[in-house]
């Protein structure tokens, strides 16, 4: 190795004769120093002991040791695994303290992440906030522009007919005789200008003739409600002279594939009537799928010109009612009975067709209503008409002065009802006055007389009623209505519905002498003062002998 034993003896605290014996294999170290100090030499002198041949001669030791000194064997083995323990544990000690700061690390992380999760959904939340409202202002906005827009259009397509009808009768009055303006009336009064088809109150005053003949004559007859399928995209798209332009084409050519006999007329917007005089149901359902057939087929012109175009396609919906022939007496209602009965199985055969898919047919069989004995009941409201009602009421009134009991009258007029007309057609007009109607009927007693006066203005007489009576009476079909859905499209159930008020007048009188015409002037008088002061409200007068 390069050093002497006596000088590895000056160096440590050991003998030379020991060193010898260790040398000489004569004794063994009882632990690994003189191993270990062997080893630390060669490396000083630049020979260094590889780990395998370390390995190999600290085994052999052991294995020298086990022979000459057991006890010194087995103590050397539990110190040197202990010593391993103890660095295990260390190690592990050290791993340990690494893992808990990593923890530590890892928590404050997740602390960090959480606070700002927080603070993000605190600004998520609110931003959604304040987007929901912006939203639903925008909305709302939306929906007031477009129904500002909507009765925009509708009043201007008004004003240029107006203006049209205007300029056509200045032309007329400057270029023909006073026998021509005698015509030019009569034909401005049956004939709808737009379409050159009968108006409505012609159509309606003609067709209860053709249904009073078909009745007494026991003849079969038929009525068709023609709508025009998503009409209101015409004048969305292309305009309300394009809408009039359509209206034109489709009406030409309805009445291209009509019989002679045939009696076609106008009901307002979009939608028309034709009654089949002579015709079954099989007939009348053949003549109504011509007409679909041919119109669906049709180019409909919507530009400046019908030859450049643009050309557009149009399909129309058709309901279809049947009057069978059973001849029997002619009706006192001169057929009008008859014809709202028609009218209302067309109405419901149009809607079906409507609500299964758009251009068809659909044909009912109309049952006849029984023959009324006289002019009583009004058709469309079913209460008194005006001449019944004032009988009835001058009798009522009679009893009342000769038994000195307490009676009102109020006259109730809905509030606006013009708009009605003008924003969705005499149609939804009828339906809404008929809805009126109900919700006033709900609130009166069998013994209170309801008539109908004219247009939107109806009379209720209510005997033995005191005036508080009479007000509580008024408020509650105010209040009632007021509250009411009123159903103005082509279904009951599935709308559109609007709101409609009433203003009502009453008059009282209590043990005085008074005449039916005074309590009517009274109680306008009241009528006219509510709407004077606001409308939808009850005002009451007591009425005065003359």
């Amino acid at each position: 190795m390069g050093l002497s034993m006596n000088q590895f003896a000056s160096l440590h605290p050991i003998d030379k004769g020991t060193i010898s014996r260790y040398l000489n294999g004569q004794r063994v170290p009882r632990d690994r120093w003189f191993l270990d100090k062997l080893f630390a030499i060669q490396a000083d002198y630049g020979q260094p002991v590889t780990p395998a041949v370390r390995e190999h001669l600290a085994r052999l030791q052991l294995c020298a040791l086990e022979v000459a000194h057991p006890h010194e064997y087995r103590v050397r083995r539990v110190s040197d695994e202990l010593e391993i323990a103890l660095t295990g544990k260390l190690e592990a000690e050290r791993y340990a303290r690494a893992l808990v700061e990593q923890l530590a690390d890892r928590n404050r992380q997740v602390s960090e992440l959480a606070e700002a999760k927080g603070r993000l959904r605190a600004a998520w939340d609110a931003d959604r906030v304040a987007m929901q409202a912006d939203c639903e202002r925008l909305t709302r906005e939306i929906g007031q522009i477009a129904g500002q827009l909507h009765l925009a259009q509708e009043r201007t397509a008004q004003a240029e007919r107006r203006c049209q009808l205007l300029e056509d009768l200045l032309d007329h009055l400057n270029a023909h005789t006073p026998a021509d303006d005698e015509y030019r009336v009569y034909r401005i009064e049956r004939i709808d200008k737009k379409t050159g088809l009968l108006t409505a109150s012609i159509w309606e005053g003609e067709a209860s003739v053709e249904i009073n003949r078909a009745v007494r004559t026991g003849s079969p007859l038929a009525l068709a409600l023609v709508d025009i399928d998503h009409f209101k995209e015409v004048n969305e798209n292309y305009g309300h002279r394009a809408g009039d332009k359509a209206i034109r084409a489709v009406t030409d050519g309805m009445r291209s594939q009509l019989r002679t006999g045939d009696l076609a007329g106008r009901f307002g917007g979009e939608e028309f009537a034709i009654l089949l005089p002579h015709t079954c149901e099989a007939d009348a359902i053949n003549v109504a799928e011509k007409i679909r057939r041919h119109i669906a087929a049709m180019p409909i012109p919507v530009g400046r010109r019908a030859e450049s175009g643009p050309f557009i396609k149009l399909t129309i919906s058709v309901g279809l009612a049947t009057l069978n022939g059973e001849s029997r007496d002619p009706p006192l209602d001169g057929g009008s009975g008859e014809l709202t009965q028609l009218l209302t199985a067309a109405d419901a055969a149009l809607y079906q067709a409507k609500e299964t898919g758009r251009n068809k047919t659909h044909a009912v069989t109309a049952t006849a209503p029984p023959a009324v004995d006289d002019d009583r009941i009004d058709t469309k409201t079913g209460l008194l008409t005006a001449s019944t009602w004032e009988r009835e009421a001058a009798v009522e009134i009679n009893r009342a002065v000769r038994t000195g009991s307490p009676l009102a009258l109020a006259l109730v007029d809905i509030d606006h009802f013009k708009e009605v007309n003008d924003n969705y057609g005499h149609r939804a007009e009828d339906k809404a006055i008929r809805a009126v109607t109900d919700g006033l009927r709900s609130q009166l007693l069998e013994s209170d007389l309801a008539g109908r006066f004219g247009g939107e203005e109806f009379m209720i007489l209510l005997p033995h009623t005191y005036e508080a009576d009479a007000i509580n009476v008024a408020e509650e079909i105010r209040r009632h209505i007021a509250a009411m859905p009123i159903p103005v499209g082509d279904g009951a159930e599935s709308g559109p519905f609007i709101k409609l008020t009433v203003s009502i007048g009453i008059a009282t009188m209590h043990g005085a002498s008074c005449e039916l015409t005074q309590l009517l002037a009274a109680a306008d008088a009241a009528l006219y003062h509510a709407k004077e002061t606001g409308r939808n409200k009850t005002h009451m007068i007591t009425a005065t002998a003359a």
